[in-house]
């Protein structure tokens, strides 16, 4: 079944649950079910007022797409998490009074442009895509700030480095891409030391 045409609506359910078991079936390769659970869990969202899991849901449901090779579908559904997560930045930049950003959202929306930039990159739009890995470096640098110690964030951060590093070869700048798959293999190796520690 495809997202947009089922309609159930039973607010007794937890969207996060929902989206857990979604995640599972993914993992799994259940796909179809997978997306099931995902409209039970984006309707569950609404019914149960329960909107920040709707970031999540979108943007588990590009990643079931993206593995069915939907890559249109997929991008769609990475952009409506963004906008979700625009919605809350701009009602938390109302209230907020201590300029404090959700750095939850931030994380999500720097691995969602790293999403949309490698599909972007799969369709032959580099230009696109490069656009979206460097918004991706940006958050992730800008997360590193608030918490340079950040295993998932430096790893996520040397893994948008090498997408970069990918684009850059295949328009024939070796030598940049060089600089910049250093700079991922560079974090990498800082990791694993670190681990061994």
């Amino acid at each position: 079944m495809q997202p947009d045409t089922l309609d159930i609506s039973d607010s007794s359910e937890d969207p996060f649950e929902l989206l857990q078991q979604a995640i599972n079936l993914h993992n799994q390769g259940n796909l179809e079910q997978a997306l099931d659970l995902l409209v039970r869990a984006e309707h569950s969202a609404f019914a149960s007022r329960k909107p920040e899991s709707l970031v999540v849901i979108y943007s588990v449901v590009g990643d079931v797409f993206s593995s069915l090779e939907d890559f249109e579908r997929s991008l769609r559904y990475f952009e409506k998490s963004l906008q979700v997560i625009k919605l809350f930045e701009a009602d938390d930049a109302d209230v907020a009074e201590d300029g404090g950003e959700d750095l939850v959202l931030t994380e999500w929306s720097a691995s969602n442009e790293n999403k949309i930039g490698k599909l972007l990159f799969r369709l032959g739009q580099t230009g696109e895509a490069e656009k979206r890995f460097n918004r991706a470096l940006g958050l992730y640098e800008k997360l590193l700030e608030a918490d340079s110690e950040n295993v998932q964030h430096l790893s996520s951060l040397a893994k948008v480095k090498d997408n970069v590093g990918t684009l850059l070869s295949s328009r024939g700048q070796i030598d940049e891409a060089c600089v910049v798959h250093t700079e991922a293999a560079d974090i990498r190796r800082s990791l694993r030391k670190r681990k061994s520690e």
